[in-house]
């Protein structure tokens, strides 16, 4: 079973807790780094591609006329 967090602690002690769900994916990608810098070049290019319009503006860099 899954660990789950009971009044801001864990149900069971790290050795003791089965692996996760998505445990065989973080073995996937720990065992074929270049498949997880593909995948992740994608997510990442996606999410900086849509930040907010005011995000942009403060992380540019000022024009000589600002």
């Amino acid at each position: 079973m899954f660990f789950h967090f009971s009044g801001g602690h864990s149900s069971c002690e790290f050795a003791e807790c089965d692996p996760s769900p998505t445990a065989n994916l973080v073995n996937f990608y720990a065992e074929n780094h270049g498949v997880w810098i593909d995948v992740f070049s994608v997510a990442y290019d996606k999410m900086t591609s849509t930040v907010a319009d005011g995000v942009k503006k403060s992380l540019r860099r000022p024009t000589k006329n600002e």
